[in-house]
C-alpha cells in the first residue's frame, strides 16, 4: 500500500485553456460539478452536472462516487461506473473532461525524504575509484565470500527476471560483507543521470530492494547525492565519516560510519546501483577493509550485469529471430548492432514469393478449409526456412506468400547471390514435397521474383511490433517478376541485374540463367529484361545449354522485329518447353507478324 499525503488532481477540458489543478490531502472529501455548491467547478462541459460527484482521498486510493442526480457516469477506459476507486497514475473521464491522479511534489518529497539521505558532513572523506583502479584491489580471501562467488553463478542463472536476479542477489551481498548493516539494490530513470538534473530534482527510483541485518535497529537511508554521483561519473564512490555532530547529520542512518555505491556499468544496466552502508569494526586497515569489500560489491555488480545482458540478449534474439536468421539476430541484438537497425540506402535484393493454388475454387472446394490451412502453413515453413537458412530478413508474410530482403540490416557484398541460393532451396524443397500425391501441397504452385538494386530499407511502426519497410524499384519488380513467372512457365524470375550478378558469381553446379523475354507490365510499363533461374544441368537435364543459348537468339530476333527467323528457331525448341510456348502464344496474337510500331516488348496481363 502506498502513503501519499496528498495527491495532485489534474483536470482537462477538450480546449487548450479548458485546465485546472487541485490538491486532495489524505481524508479530505472534495465534490466536484459544473456548478456545485462547494467544490471544483467544471463550467465548460454540459455533460457534467450542477453536483457530479464526490472524490475521497485515503492515502491510498481516490474513490468516486457519482451523486444520485448526476446524468453521466465515470468512464474509466470504455467501462462506465457509478463508484469507482483508482490509484495514483490512473485517469478518468466525465463528460468530455479527462482528470488525470499524480502525487503531488510535497507528497513525492516527503515519501522520498523517509527513503532517502540527503545531507553529507563536511567532515566525510571520499574516494572514488574506476573499474580499472579496483583490478588492483585484493579480494577479502575469507572462506564466506569465496563461497559465495562459487555458488552465484548457477543461482542467478535460474533468475526468470530482475525481481528474482535481485532478491537472489541482496542476501549474499549482504551475507559476503561482514561489517554491513544494510545493502540497497536500486535503478533510477535516465532522466535523473542528465547533468542538468540535480540532485534535488525530485525521481522515484524504478526499482528499490533494500535488507538490513536482523539486529539493525535504526531507518536505513541510502545517500541521494553519493548514489548520483556514482551513477553519473560511472565509478565507486566511498564515504566514510566519523561518529561525532557531523556524522550525526549524515543521514544515511544514525550510528553508520562508510558508506559506498557501485554502479553498473553497462547499457543494458544504465542507471542500476548498489549502496552499501555499515560500520567498522576494525579501525587499524580500515581503509583496506572497505576497499575489498568494494572490490566484492563490484565483482557481484559483474555478475548482475552479466545475467542482464544475456537475458535481454536472448529475449531480443528470438524476437528477432522470427525476422532474422540467428547469425544476423545476434549481430542485431549486441550493442553495437543496434545502429544496424537503422534505416538505409544502398543497394539491396528483394526476393518475393507467391503462392498459388491454394484460394482458387476448384483447389479450395476440394480441400476444405482446415485442409487449405495446412498447406499454407506447410507451404510458408518452406518459404520461410529457405530464406533465413540463406541469412535473408523476412519483410512480411501473408497466407499468400512471403518478401524477403538482403542487404539490410547487414550488407550483402555477394549482392543477390544468396537471395538465389534461396530461391533454389525453396524451390527444390518444395518440389520434393508436391511429389507427394494427395500430400498438402499437392496442386500448388510457387512464383518467385528477385531483383537487385537501390532500395531504402528500416524499422516502420510502434516499437513493440516494428515491422521492416522498404522502397524502391527493385521492391515492385521482385512483386512483378513473382506475379509472371507463371506466365513463363518457370518457379523463379530474375530481373536483369540480379541475371548479371547470377552468371558471374554463381557456380553452374548451383545453377543458371535463360533469358526469358523482354516485357512491360501494362501499355505504360517501363520495359525490362526478364530472366529465369534454373537449377544446375544435373537436377534439369531436359533444359540443355544448346536449347537455352537457341533460346536467346530466338529472343534477339524478335526483339530486332525478325520474327519469322525467331519462329524457325523456337519451333525446334521442345514442345515441352514453358518459355518457348510463352513466346508462341505472345506471337499468335499478332498473327505471328510484328505490330506496327513494335519496339521488342511484350505487354505481360
Amino acid at each position: 500500500m502506498n502513503d501519499f499525503i496528498e495527491i495532485d488532481l489534474r483536470i482537462s477540458g477538450p480546449a487548450e485553456l479548458q485546465n485546472r489543478s487541485q490538491k486532495i490531502r489524505v481524508g479530505d472529501t472534495v465534490r466536484v460539478g459544473r456548478a456545485p455548491s462547494n467544490g471544483i467547478e467544471i463550467p465548460w462541459d454540459r455533460r457534467i452536472s450542477r453536483e457530479q460527484a464526490d472524490l475521497y482521498f485515503d492515502g491510498d486510493q481516490l474513490h468516486i462516487t457519482c451523486l444520485v442526480g448526476a446524468r453521466n457516469p465515470v468512464l474509466c477506459g470504455k467501462r462506465a461506473y457509478r463508484e469507482v476507486s483508482l490509484n495514483v497514475g490512473q485517469e478518468f473521464r466525465i463528460g468530455e473532461t479527462r482528470f488525470t491522479l499524480r502525487e503531488s511534489e510535497a507528497s513525492m518529497r516527503d515519501s522520498l525524504n523517509q527513503q532517502f539521505g540527503e545531507e553529507i558532513p563536511a567532515d566525510v572523506v571520499e574516494n572514488a575509484y574506476s573499474s580499472h583502479e579496483l583490478l588492483g584491489v585484493e579480494l577479502n580471501t575469507s572462506q564466506r565470500q569465496m563461497e559465495i562467488l562459487a555458488t552465484l553463478p548457477g543461482l542467478i542463472a535460474a533468475a526468470q527476471d530482475d525481481g528474482e536476479l535481485v532478491r537472489c542477489v541482496l542476501p549474499r551481498l549482504l551475507d559476503g560483507i561482514r561489517d554491513a548493516d544494510g545493502v540497497v539494490i536500486a535503478q533510477f530513470d535516465d532522466a535523473w543521470l542528465e547533468e542538468s538534473a540535480g540532485p534535488d530534482v525530485l525521481t522515484r527510483p524504478k526499482m528499490i530492494e533494500v535488507l538490513t541485518r536482523s539486529g539493525f535497529g535504526g531507518q536505513f537511508r541510502p545517500s541521494r547525492r553519493l548514489i548520483l554521483k556514482a551513477l553519473r561519473e560511472q565509478q565507486s564512490h566511498v564515504h566514510v565519516w566519523s561518529e561525532g555532530e557531523g556524522g550525526r547529520r549524515f543521514t544515511v542512518s544514525d550510528g553508520l560510519e562508510w558508506a559506498f555505491c557501485v554502479p553498473l556499468r553497462n547499457e543494458f544496466s544504465r542507471g542500476w546501483c548498489i549502496f552499501v552502508a555499515g560500520r567498522l569494526t576494525q579501525v587499524v586497515h580500515a581503509e583496506e577493509v572497505i576497499q575489498s569489500d568494494l572490490r566484492f560489491a563490484e565483482v557481484l555488480a559483474k555478475f548482475i550485469v552479466a545475467s542482464r545482458q544475456l537475458r535481454s540478449t536472448s529475449a531480443q534474439v528470438a524476437r528477432l529471430n522470427t525476422t532474422f536468421s540467428p547469425r544476423v539476430a545476434t549481430a542485431v541484438a549486441s550493442h553495437e548492432g543496434r545502429q544496424l537497425l537503422k534505416p538505409a540506402e544502398r543497394d539491396m535484393t528483394t526476393l518475393v514469393c507467391g503462392v498459388q493454388g491454394i484460394s482458387s475454387s476448384n483447389v479450395g472446394a476440394a480441400r476444405g478449409l482446415s485442409a487449405s490451412l495446412e498447406a499454407i502453413r506447410e507451404t510458408l515453413k518452406i518459404v520461410v526456412s529457405g530464406i533465413l537458412d540463406r541469412d535473408g530478413a523476412i519483410v512480411e508474410v501473408r497466407s499468400d506468400g512471403a518478401t524477403a530482403l538482403w542487404g539490410w540490416p547487414l550488407p550483402s557484398p555477394d549482392g543477390p547471390i544468396a537471395a538465389c541460393q534461396a530461391a533454389l532451396d525453396i524451390a527444390r524443397s518444395f518440389m520434393d514435397e508436391s511429389l507427394h500425391e494427395g500430400g498438402a501441397l499437392d496442386g500448388i504452385d510457387l512464383g518467385i521474383g528477385i531483383a537487385h538494386g537501390t532500395t531504402i530499407a528500416g524499422p516502420i511502426g510502434p516499437p513493440i511490433q516494428a515491422n521492416i519497410g522498404t522502397y524502391g524499384p527493385a521492391v515492385s519488380h521482385g512483386t512483378l517478376l513473382a506475379a509472371s513467372a507463371k506466365q513463363f512457365g518457370v518457379t523463379i524470375c530474375l530481373d536483369e541485374p540480379t541475371a548479371g550478378w547470377v552468371q558471374l558469381r554463381l557456380n553452374k553446379r548451383e545453377g543458371r540463367v535463360r533469358r526469358l523475354a523482354r516485357v512491360r507490365s501494362g501499355r505504360d510499363g517501363a520495359a525490362m529484361d526478364v530472366f529465369g533461374l534454373l537449377p544446375p544441368l544435373t537436377e534439369t537435364p531436359t533444359v540443355t545449354e544448346e536449347m537455352i543459348i537457341r533460346f536467346d537468339a530466338a529472343i534477339d530476333a524478335l526483339i530486332d522485329g525478325h520474327w519469322q527467323e525467331a519462329r524457325s528457331m523456337l519451333d525446334r525448341m521442345p514442345d515441352s518447353d514453358k518459355p518457348t510456348q510463352f513466346l508462341l502464344d505472345k506471337m499468335a496474337e499478332s498473327s505471328n507478324l510484328p505490330p506496327v510500331n513494335w519496339d521488342g516488348v511484350f505487354s505481360l496481363c
